[in-house]
């Protein structure tokens, strides 16, 4: 459960979290394996709404990637 203080916007991507894992596991209790479309779903759900993300959530990366900070 998220917290009392917790902004709508924690507590819209919690369960959107839940909802995506939920959809996951679902899916892999169907197939017996988690699939690619089903990883693209997940991720779709987390991040479609993101300003910068959304119109690449549900998409494999075709550019490299980094995570983390710079010095």
């Amino acid at each position: 459960m998220v917290g009392l203080k917790a902004s709508n916007n924690a507590r819209s991507m919690v369960a959107a979290s839940a909802d995506a894992v939920q959809a996951m596991i679902n899916a892999a209790g169907h197939t017996g394996d988690i699939l690619l479309k089903d990883l693209l779903a997940a991720h779709h759900t987390l991040m479609k709404d993101d300003p910068v993300d959304g119109p690449h959530a549900g998409k494999v990366r075709n550019v490299q990637n980094w995570i983390g900070g710079s010095d």
